[in-house]
């Protein structure tokens, strides 16, 4: 009988430590198709239009309402558009020296009406990538430049999933 009962505790014994399981964490990621559904933001104040993913967080407007930040805090990504007047006709010049204070350019290109960078930020090693555009439009009397950027900031380790997010920011991008 005592054999009876060191066997069904050896059954037991063993049939427990079959059923215990590891569970490891894996931190969350974005899939690729997250990236996919899209939210429309337009800016009325200098009626430009674009859609950011829906898995940024889009932050409050500026007071002034010439842009808007969104961000998504599980990658460290962000994405800023804003647009701006030019009174005083200096076009591009004072936001290229601007962006080649801020980011390490590792590529540019002439687009219609302005530019786009790709690059390394200075101070976080971040990737940027920015387009600023200029175009002419007409006030009261006078007629104006209005300057537009939208811009897209991630960890390098993020680069083959946002590459493709900022083609498609700048395939959907209406001004």
């Amino acid at each position: 009988m005592r054999c009876y009962y060191i066997f069904l505790f050896f059954i037991f014994f063993c049939c427990q430590s079959k059923n215990i399981e590891s569970v490891e964490a894996k931190p969350l990621e974005i899939t690729n198709e997250e990236l996919f559904n899209y939210i429309e933001y337009c800016n009325d104040r200098f009626n430009f239009c674009f859609s950011y993913p829906s898995h940024f967080s889009a932050q409050p407007s500026s007071a002034n309402g010439d842009g808007k930040t969104f961000i998504n805090k599980l990658d460290d990504a962000k994405i800023i558009a804003f647009g701006e007047l030019d009174y005083d006709n200096a076009g591009l010049e004072p936001h290229l020296h601007f962006i080649q204070d801020q980011i390490k350019i590792q590529d540019s290109a002439r687009v219609p009406y302005g530019y786009n960078f790709i690059g390394f930020g200075k101070n976080d090693g971040k990737i940027y990538h920015e387009r600023i555009l200029i175009k002419e439009k007409e006030n009261a009397n006078s007629k104006v430049n209005v300057i537009y950027s939208i811009q897209l900031s991630y960890p390098q380790k993020h680069q083959k999933k946002y590459t493709q997010l900022w083609a498609n920011l700048m395939g959907n991008l209406k001004i």
